[in-house]
């Protein structure tokens, strides 16, 4: 896949929706902070969402002079021990969100993927569904894409169904910091809440 490219269409995508329509889904979008109360770091993520044919592309920019990460993860190590963004989806066609999927990504371009079927028993975890990545990074922080096939998550074409939620965790103990879209201040940092997820497209996308 050429990232430069893609790049460029979320960009020129990005200038026809503040002419227009779905602003509000096509523009970027900022996280705030979930855990704890305050953070040194101030409005260091925002993504943004793209549908092509049956690909949802989700671009995170991460903004930070420091990356809390290992370049080479061993076993049993995961990107979420370190800095990260996650994408959690649901494309389920009843008002039950489950199952969903979270797709995580860390500034060295690992990848972790995890369905949940309920909250209540173990996730399945280490799936292959397909996604496309890529990250880039600065002295000013990292960029991180994820492409998924919706159509591997059992996605039947409704727009109107693609619902979810976008999460980064920064920082080293004791001052790591949780972000998310749309979930609010939390006494103790929990990303699996799926009653807050909220269409992440515009239907007219």
């Amino acid at each position: 896949m050429n990232w430069k490219f893609f790049s460029a269409t979320l960009l020129l995508a990005t200038s026809f929706a503040h002419a227009g329509e779905c602003v509000d889904k096509r523009d970027s979008q900022m996280l705030t902070l979930a855990y704890p109360a305050e953070s040194a770091l101030v409005q260091p993520v925002d993504v943004q969402f793209q549908l092509e044919g049956d690909t949802l592309f989700a671009q995170f920019d991460v903004r930070s002079d420091e990356i809390n990460a290992k370049p080479v993860l061993g076993p049993k190590e995961y990107p979420y021990q370190g800095d990260v963004v996650e994408l959690f989806i649901s494309v389920s066609d009843t008002t039950n969100p489950l199952p969903y999927y979270e797709f995580e990504l860390s500034p060295f371009d690992d990848t972790f993927e995890v369905r949940v079927d309920s909250l209540r028993k173990a996730f399945a975890e280490g799936l292959h569904m397909g996604i496309q990545h890529h990250v880039e990074r600065s002295d000013k922080g990292w960029q991180a894409t994820l492409a998924i096939p919706l159509r591997n998550l059992g996605w039947k074409g409704d727009v109107s169904v693609i619902r979810g939620n976008a999460y980064s965790i920064l920082g080293k103990s004791p001052n790591r910091s949780y972000w998310s879209l749309y979930l609010p201040k939390q006494i103790k940092p929990n990303f699996h809440k799926p009653e807050f997820f909220r269409k992440l497209l515009c239907e007219e996308n």
